[in-house]
């Protein structure tokens, strides 16, 4: 993430059998290091994939504040001064090939995915105090439950929500309170990567492996979404 000449970073660097999960900052201009400090530690044997790491997750900026998310390791807020404001590592779950998703921020909350192959369910954080203000399951029960995805905030219908894939179906909640505003589900589809993108009036969503399908839908629906508001989807590049 790249905001005033600046560079942030997360990185994870081995330390015996744990890692320390950093975050640092470089001048743009140089590639000067900045600071680097330790927000989090990592013990313990935790699921990894050879082509990932414990700090996929992108860094956030708002103004004059940084948030970093290491999965279920550990979410904090820091100054751009690297000064960490607080910490959240109440976000537990089991990983599968380690966390992936990034947080997104809705007004004054944050919203984090988390989906591992024992606890499924999304997350909002009160972004000026890290506390857990709302956790909603996901109740959709796919063969495979993990996912890593990133929420995508948008305004529809004279509403803000934030779209959450995961395995077996998206979901878009309401982001002060966590309550469903609809879902589309989608079978067996889980390992979801990408991220919703909005365009020309509808959300474009993949439904990850296993079952792959892209889907354009109507973000003004509500409750269980009904093929109405799906206006097409593809599996395997074919139109339906």
């Amino acid at each position: 993430m790249v905001s005033n000449g600046q560079i942030f970073l997360t990185t994870a660097v081995e330390d015996r059998d744990e890692h320390t999960l950093r975050v640092i900052c470089f001048e743009a201009a140089t590639g000067k290091e900045l600071w680097n400090v330790e927000a989090f530690r990592q013990t313990g044997k935790v699921a990894m994939h050879d082509k990932n790491s414990h700090a996929s997750p992108t860094p956030i900026i708002e103004g004059d504040r940084l948030y970093v998310h290491f999965g279920p390791h550990g979410t904090a807020r820091l100054t751009t001064d690297g000064d960490i404001e607080w910490k959240n590592n109440e976000l537990t779950y089991a990983p599968v090939h380690g966390n992936g998703g990034s947080p997104a921020i809705a007004g004054d909350m944050m919203i984090v995915c988390c989906d591992g192959k024992d606890n499924r369910f999304v997350a909002g954080l009160n972004k000026n105090t890290g506390k857990e203000v709302w956790r909603t399951e996901r109740e959709l029960a796919p063969s495979r439950g993990f996912s890593f995805c990133t929420p995508t905030v948008l305004e529809a219908d004279g509403r803000t929500m934030a779209i959450c894939p995961g395995s077996g179906g998206v979901w878009a909640y309401d982001p002060e309170t966590g309550k469903q505003v609809w879902r589309v589900a989608y079978g067996e589809g889980y390992s979801v990567v990408p991220r919703p993108v909005v365009g020309h009036g509808l959300v474009f969503v993949c439904s990850g492996f296993g079952d792959q399908q892209l889907f354009a839908i109507d973000p003004t629906g509500s409750g269980d979404v009904t093929e109405t508001h799906v206006k097409w989807k593809t599996k395997k590049g074919v139109p339906k």
